[in-house]
């Protein structure tokens, strides 16, 4: 008998706290659904007060509610003229970002350099000294033929690749900057 009653009293206590937290759940979600900040942050405000515990002097009925203060806000013709630029702009946008040509010149891309020294290393990869200083390793296994003293053209390419190409060929191979 005991054995039941403490099941029944297990039962009810559970469906009773489902409940209360599909309640506070289905609260929480409103609260959220509301655009506006002040009314919204009041709704919170409002969900908070009712589960906060009263100490022993306070009573639950002397809880008073405060209602936010009311803002009246006069619309200002020369912001939400820039707003609705902003946002005719951004919808004449959104989506196009493929169809843009780069604003970026090739010119800006490249760099002509002087060949300064053609090395082919034990992994048979070029490296590449320029009269500037600078070395470069050859990425990719194509054959590619240059000599020092003759001008290569380095070009960026997509997702930070770069690529050199002697002048007045049209072949070119995939390289990085070792120094």
């Amino acid at each position: 008998m005991k054995l039941i009653f403490r099941s029944c009293f297990f039962i009810i206590i559970l469906f009773a706290t489902n409940s209360q937290a599909t309640t506070l759940n289905n609260s929480f979600r409103e609260c959220a659904k509301i655009d506006k900040d002040l009314t919204r942050l009041h709704c919170f405000d409002q969900l908070a007060k009712s589960f906060i515990t009263p100490s022993e002097n306070t009573d639950i009925q002397s809880i008073e509610v405060e209602k936010p203060p009311v803002l009246i806000q006069k619309e200002n013709p020369v912001i939400s003229s820039i707003q609705d630029n902003e946002k005719k702009q951004f919808i004449d946008n959104f989506g196009s970002s493929h169809l843009k040509k780069d604003t970026v010149n090739d010119e800006e891309k490249s760099m002509i350099l002087t060949v300064a020294g053609v090395k082919k290393n034990t992994d048979k990869k070029l490296y590449f000294t320029f009269e500037n200083g600078q070395t470069w390793k050859q990425m990719d296994n194509v054959r590619f033929k240059i000599k020092a003293g003759e001008k290569a053209k380095l070009k960026e390419g997509a997702l930070g690749a770069v690529y050199l190409k002697k002048l007045g060929n049209n072949r070119s191979i995939r390289v990085k900057r070792v120094n």
